[in-house]
């Protein structure tokens, strides 16, 4: 039986501080992820830029190794994204998520070679531009203007090298 977060939270919120620790660290031996949140948690919740710009070369690690071929260099991508996911979910923050995303793709057109174009790499470059619209649309309008000029040149130079028939409706901020 699983029971709901409102019955944990009581339950969590009765035991002593000794029995707490116990708990957590229970749970972080368990899950490399649980230990990763923890960890955020404790020592970088309080600035999620700051842990955003670290992440950030983690998240472009992948574009650093020498690729052979496209299908190596789309599964690195998808790794990096998978990375932004796990930033999004410790954070929550919409701004670092942006600026993760822009510097993949970004990271993408400097790497970009010819051989890589396939129709794959094109949609999963796409879509991180869209999912960027739709992260700018949510920000305060001083980020806004910050980010617009950097999304539209990135969509730009993505029609241009991987073609429009891939934007799927993308629209220019």
């Amino acid at each position: 039986m699983k029971a709901k977060l409102p019955e944990l939270k009581r339950e969590l919120e009765g035991l002593p501080q000794p029995e707490l620790v116990r708990i957590c660290l229970r749970l972080a031996k368990h899950k490399i992820e649980n230990k990763e949140l923890l960890d955020y948690l404790l020592w970088s919740s309080d600035d999620p830029m700051a842990y955003a710009e670290a992440f950030k070369a983690e998240v472009l690690l992948p574009f650093e190794m020498p690729f052979v071929n496209a299908y190596s260099f789309t599964k690195s991508i998808r790794k990096s994204l998978r990375l932004v996911t796990k930033y999004l979910r410790f954070t929550g923050a919409r701004q670092g998520e942006s600026e993760l995303l822009l510097s993949i793709v970004e990271r993408f057109h400097s790497t970009y070679r010819r051989e890589y174009r396939n129709g794959a790499l094109a949609k999963i470059m796409f879509r991180c531009l869209k999912k960027v619209a739709t992260n700018i649309a949510k920000l305060h309008e001083d980020i806004q203007a910050d980010f617009t000029g950097q999304y539209n040149e990135l969509l730009r130079l993505s029609i241009n090298r991987l073609g429009q028939e891939y934007a799927e409706n993308q629209t220019y901020l």
